[in-house]
Formats: C-alpha cells, structure tokens, sequence
C-alpha cells in the first residue's frame, strides 16, 4: 500500500532513510512524491498519466526546492503552461462553459444516447450546480474530494457513477 501523506518541507526534512528506497505520495497532487534512498537523499518526483502511458518527472533534490514551488512546476506540466502563459491561466473557462464546449464535443458526444442521457442528469443535477461557476484552475482536488464525500453520506452508489 503505497504511503500518503501532505507534504510540507519539515515533514520531507524529518523523513528517514530505510534499507530500501521508499516514496511518500502527497495527497494534494496526484503523482507527487518524495523518493527517500537508503543514502537519505530525497528527490521529488512526479507521475503523470497522459494517453501514450504514464511520465515520469523529476524535479531535483528536496533540499533545495519548496513543496510549494514544486506543486505549482507539477500542475504547469500537467498544464502545458509555463510563465510565460500565466495569462492564459487567467482565461482558464468556466466548468459549465467546458462541459457545453470542448468535453461535449471531444467525449459526450462519443457516448451511446442512453449514456448521454445518464450523464446530463447527473451533470445538471450534481455536478453543474456545485461546481459550474468555478474555472477549471481553482478546481483542486480537495475541493472534488469533499463534494465525493458529502453526496457519498446521501447516495454512495450515484456518488461512484457521477465521479467516474
């Protein structure tokens, strides 16, 4: 079972070396860790799943970076955005306004007439109405945990079938 925790730069500091190499995953970005050696250097690391397989990234020895720092180099690969494009992450479109454009056209409109018909209930039921005012860059995945958790306490098997 591989070990999770939030990373902050005492915890990965207090971190100790084992015999062998373990990683701690972070639990706000997905594909984030910390790789400990039995040398005891740590290194962050990042796995990101992309539709050619999974990629592999490093992003250099924790002692000389902040957690912070690295999560925000993580979402710019998962982004494709660097510095320079900081103003189109300000464009960043609204939930609803990607769900009605580019997902409808690149996925909804992939799905058999019954599944379209389950899945716009689900979004105009659910999923617009808590999250379609929201741009896509300040969606985290707190915020998509916490919205599993408190529909889960309601309806657990319509929770499952909405989030996948």
């Amino acid at each position: 079972m591989p070990r999770r925790k939030r990373l902050t730069d005492a915890g990965i500091a207090r971190l100790r070396p084992k015999a062998r190499e373990y990683t701690l995953w972070d639990t706000g970005i997905a594909g984030l860790g910390v790789r400990v050696r039995p040398s005891g250097s740590r290194t962050f690391i990042y796995h990101r799943k992309t539709d050619g397989g999974v990629k592999k990234m490093s992003f250099g020895p924790a002692a000389l970076r902040k957690v912070d720092d690295v999560r925000r180099a993580c979402m710019e690969a998962t982004t494709g955005a660097t510095g320079a494009d900081a103003a189109c992450r300000e464009r960043a479109p609204l939930f609803r306004d990607f769900v009605a454009g580019r997902w409808k056209a690149e996925r909804f409109e992939r799905c058999k007439p019954s599944t379209q018909q389950r899945v716009r209930g689900r979004l105009n039921r659910h999923l617009l109405p808590a999250f379609g005012a929201r741009r896509l860059d300040r969606i985290t995945r707190s915020m998509a945990l916490g919205w599993f958790e408190a529909y889960s306490r309601t309806a657990p098997g319509s929770a499952n079938n909405t989030s996948g």
